[in-house]
């Protein structure tokens, strides 16, 4: 996970919130990495943005979701290069930095909940 890019310090950026420990904890997340209380922490979970990553680079630069979504595409679904893409669009050398995202990166971050039975 590390070599993906899915960690920020000791935290694992990349959390499926797929029950009540895994959300808890991705609020958690949110909130130490995006510096956001309780209460917009829990918005910023919330539809449409739902997934750790897109909200951590809307907390983080203070984007729209669809921007936050296109550069974690772009940095293949690696939280700080979107970050860092955001805030410098140009890297060090001037040049765009661009970058495909995998298929598993665009399905993760694309693909619409599944229905709640």
């Amino acid at each position: 996970m590390v070599r993906l890019g899915y960690v920020t310090g000791n935290r694992m950026t990349n959390v499926q919130t797929r029950n009540v420990k895994l959300q808890a904890r991705a609020l958690r997340i949110l909130m130490a990495e995006a510096g956001l209380d309780e209460d917009a922490a829990s918005k910023a979970l919330l539809p449409p943005a739902e997934k750790l990553p897109v909200a951590l680079v809307d907390g983080q630069t203070g984007c729209d979701l669809s921007q936050a979504s296109a550069a974690l595409l772009d940095s293949g679904g690696i939280v700080s290069e979107a970050v860092n893409a955001l805030e410098n669009p140009f890297g060090s050398n001037g040049i765009r930095k661009e970058r495909r995202a995998s298929k598993h990166v665009q399905r993760t971050l694309i693909a619409a909940p599944k229905a709640q039975m």
